[in-house]
């Protein structure tokens, strides 16, 4: 029988049980001789790995989740975060408004270029910040891909998804005297109501559509999808 540490766990059995070398069976059989109240802790000992490897998991998840150069959501994340509000929709079968708001960036290739990517880099972060000061706490803001960003808006209209572009241009507009890039740059930003019936790709459709429109028109602007002549 192996020792017991000062925790009182059996660091031999808990490392073969965890790592899948030792049945529940085997464990049982190893701890048969010993008091209940070391039984006890080699309970709580493993039950403490098992919350570690468990964190240690969700951490792996958040991270496959999260865009590597500003660290909002990726378009992984925003699919989740979508389909959790698909999921609140059909258990309360009630109405859920929400709104996609969808961002690209005027000129970001330029100044990429020109400047280097670690300015493009920074821009993009900034922009991110941006987005996440004019959204709500429970709003998902995520990059998917490139120089665009989408905002997903629950139990939001379209007026709301307004308020949230306009706050979002005002706020780069107060930070142009101080940022070199941000001056070279605007937003092209498109909106469209969300259809939880349908998959994520064809829900931001529509205000991707919508945000071609306000670059195609000059950029720095805001177009609704419902603008658009079909």
């Amino acid at each position: 029988m192996s020792e017991i540490d000062k925790n009182g766990v059996e660091p031999s059995a808990i490392e073969s049980f965890t790592d899948g070398n030792l049945t529940i069976a085997e464990l049982r059989d190893r701890v048969a001789g010993l008091e209940r109240w070391e039984v006890d802790k080699i309970v709580f000992g493993l039950a403490s790995v098992i919350k570690v490897q468990k964190l240690r998991q969700e951490g792996l998840i958040n991270n496959l989740h999260r865009d590597r150069v500003t660290g909002i959501l990726n378009r992984a994340g925003l699919e989740d975060r979508y389909a959790e509000s698909q999921k609140v929709k059909r258990q309360t079968d009630t109405p859920l408004p929400g709104v996609v708001v969808m961002l690209d960036i005027d000129n970001f290739k330029k100044i990429n270029d020109s400047r280097g990517h670690a300015e493009g880099d920074k821009l993009l972060r900034r922009s991110a910040e941006i987005i996440e000061f004019a959204v709500r706490g429970g709003d998902a803001v995520g990059r998917c891909g490139g120089d665009e960003f989408i905002a997903l808006l629950r139990n939001t209209e379209l007026d709301g998804g307004l308020a949230v572009a306009k706050r979002i241009l005002e706020r780069r507009e107060a930070l142009v005297p101080t940022d070199s890039s941000m001056a070279l740059t605007g937003f092209s930003i498109g909106i469209a109501p969300i259809d939880y019936s349908k998959p994520f790709k064809q829900v931001y459709e529509p205000a991707d559509l919508a945000m071609y429109a306000a670059k195609e028109n000059g950029g720095g602007q805001v177009c609704v999808s419902d603008q658009i002549a079909a």
